[in-house]
This record gives structure tokens, sequence and C-alpha cells, in this order.
């Protein structure tokens, strides 16, 4: 799970679930290449992984993530606990590549996020100033 950037464009590398055969892998990438600001999707069944390059100023991981949940399938995703999470706190994490989301509960919050794309500790060292 890594981000590469090329000129303008991002490549990232993500965990797929819920795929049972090759099919579903070309299900998946012929979705996310109908996507505006996707210029390139690979979907590998063998691996259960996703490289997808993007233009981060039309389309964000979150909403790659969408579009692969939209289709059937998941991105496997990290939680993160946070008590007291302030609203500068929520922006910054939100602001990080790999924040899949953040799901606020009765005074807590989790981040969810993509292992591999984000480091926990730096994420955590975000949410926690």
């Amino acid at each position: 799970m890594t981000a590469v950037s090329e000129a303008d464009n991002v490549t990232v590398d993500l965990p797929v679930e819920g795929m049972t055969c090759v099919a579903c892998a070309t299900r998946i990438e012929r979705k996310l290449g109908k996507r505006t600001g996707i210029s390139d999707a690979s979907v590998n069944y063998a691996t259960l992984g996703a490289r997808v390059t993007y233009d981060p100023g039309e389309v964000n991981v979150s909403d790659i993530v969408s579009e692969i949940r939209n289709t059937g399938y998941d991105v496997a995703v990290s939680d993160l606990r946070v008590v007291g999470l302030t609203r500068e706190d929520r922006d910054a994490a939100l602001g990080v590549t790999g924040v899949v989301e953040i799901v606020d509960g009765d005074g807590d919050s989790i981040v969810r996020y993509i292992p591999g794309l984000v480091d926990k500790a730096r994420l955590d060292q975000i949410v926690r100033q």
C-alpha cells in the first residue's frame, strides 16, 4: 500500500476485500475506469489489490474507496479510536491521504484509515495534539 506521485497524478495501492474471482476484479476495474479524475485502474484478484492513478484535484482516496464500495466490494481499513477529537484535529486527519472517514460516537470518534498509506504513529500524533 503505497502512494507515489507522478506529475500531477497520484498512484495508490489499495487492499480490496470481497473479490471471489477474476470477474470481480474486472468489474471493479471497469467501474473505477469510468470515474472522472481516475486515469488508470488495475485490479488484481490474485493479490486482492487495486492500483489506482488519479488526479487529486478531481478525486481523493475516500472517493475511490466509495466507488469500490458502491460496486459491492470493500477496502481493508484500520480504526483509530480518539476521545475528544477537535474540529481542527478532525480537519487535519481528513486531509491525510489514506484517511477514509471519521465516524463520531458518544464522546469518541473512530478514524478509519488504510494501513500502508497512513503511518499510524503519525496519524495518532495529528489527532492527539
